[in-house]
């Protein structure tokens, strides 16, 4: 039986010129039309993520070293990313929209492959101002990650990509005001 109800947030797709956003949300499965919005087509990182950045109701995205307010897409610059030890790549290979903290502001949860790390990027109370990037965990190189509701209680864990060692789940969690993360192999 064909769903009569499509739901989708965002769809993000990455070109070799730039990412592009496709936005479409809560329109009956016939009905969909699809915007391209071309938000930076110079950007050289692969990773991108939609939340709302500024409180202002409108679905904004984030890649690499900056962020983009919707609906004109002016970029807002609150990091900087070193370059791989491949310099065709960038250290940042997810950002994953997610309150770390618990502050009621979206902060970001990446990886990279290089340092073999997995980050939080703490969203300060100016969504203008430097974002503070705190590392979590480095338990190996990762092409890419995700949050997933792995245990179905809204709290999400974050799934890194397998490598040789092995697949990792990891909880990502604020205990007595430090972030910690536990994994399951």
């Amino acid at each position: 039986m064909p769903l009569s109800r499509v739901l989708i947030f965002s769809a993000l797709f990455l070109a070799a010129d730039g990412f592009q956003l496709q936005l479409q949300a809560g329109e009956p499965a016939d009905d969909i039309h699809w915007k391209k919005h071309t938000i930076n087509d110079l950007s050289p990182f692969e990773a991108a993520g939609a939340a709302d950045f500024d409180g202002d109701g409108d679905t904004d995205v984030f890649s690499g070293d900056s962020w983009y307010s919707a609906p004109d897409w002016k970029r807002h610059k609150v990091r900087d990313v070193p370059l791989g030890t491949n310099p065709h790549y960038h250290e940042d290979f997810a950002d994953a929209p997610l309150d770390v903290n618990g502050d009621g502001r979206i902060d970001i949860v990446t990886c990279a492959y290089f340092s073999r790390r997995i980050a939080w990027i703490e969203h300060p109370a100016d969504p203008a101002s430097s974002w503070t990037e705190h590392t979590i965990d480095t338990p190996g190189s990762m092409e890419t990650g995700y949050l997933i509701d792995l245990y179905g209680d809204r709290t999400p864990a974050s799934s890194r990509q397998p490598t040789r060692e092995t697949a990792a789940i990891s909880n990502i969690s604020q205990v007595d005001g430090e972030i910690k993360e536990s994994r399951s192999r």
